[in-house]
C-alpha cells in the first residue's frame, strides 16, 4: 500500500467497491474515459487490500462501417 494514500476504506466495503466496478466496466454502455478512470480505481482499491490486480480486458467497441 502506498504510503502517500490519504484514505483507507475497510476491506470489506473496497471487496464490494471493486466488484461494483467490475460490473460497471463489463457494460458496453460506458465511455473510454470514464472505463479508464474505473479501471485505475480497481488497481488503487486492489492495491490497498493486498490482492492481486486483475487481467485488464480491452474491449472492443463496434466501428460503424464507413459508406
Amino acid at each position: 500500500m502506498r504510503e502517500s494514500c490519504p484514505w483507507l476504506m475497510p476491506q470489506d466495503e473496497a471487496s464490494s467497491m471493486i466488484q461494483l466496478i467490475e460490473e460497471r466496466i463489463r457494460t458496453g454502455d460506458i465511455e473510454v474515459r470514464h472505463r479508464d478512470a474505473l479501471v485505475r480505481l480497481r488497481s488503487v482499491l486492489e492495491e490497498q487490500i493486498g490482492i492481486e490486480p486483475l487481467a485488464v480486458v480491452a474491449i472492443e467497441l463496434p466501428v460503424a462501417a464507413a459508406a
